[in-house]
């Protein structure tokens, strides 16, 4: 999943290689590297695509790179995915990161399309 071919620019200067769709609850996370704590943390989804997410924290923990795990639910389903931290920007008082999701999952996927489709009528 890392190193997907990402997709040409559209009109709009868009290169993602997902169509990303607003997505915003409350969550979980915990930080699954050996050297941090397993507690869980709460966090605000934004936003949601086939390849992963992106999250506001309020704290400044987090590294490009680490992997987390992150409960939350979509459509009927609750979900427990593990992602990656690819990049971190200051959204006001909290950190926005950007994720990707690590492992395939096609029942994930279908979960996200489905909900993309369902909020795009």
């Amino acid at each position: 999943m890392f190193f997907k071919k990402k997709k040409e620019a559209d009109e709009n200067g868009n290169k993602r290689q997902y169509d990303r769709i607003d997505f915003v609850q409350a969550s979980y996370y915990r930080i699954i590297n050996d050297s941090q704590e397993q507690t869980a943390h709460e966090c605000w989804f934004n936003n949601i695509s086939v390849g992963g997410f992106s999250v506001d924290i309020p704290s400044n923990g987090i590294a490009e790179g680490d992997r987390l795990m992150v409960l939350y639910k979509i459509g009927v389903k609750m979900r427990k995915d593990r992602v990656v931290v690819r990049f971190i920007r200051k959204a006001l008082n909290n950190l926005r990161l950007g994720c990707e999701f690590v492992d395939d999952d096609i029942e994930r996927t279908s979960l996200i399309l489905d909900y993309i489709d369902s909020n795009l009528k």
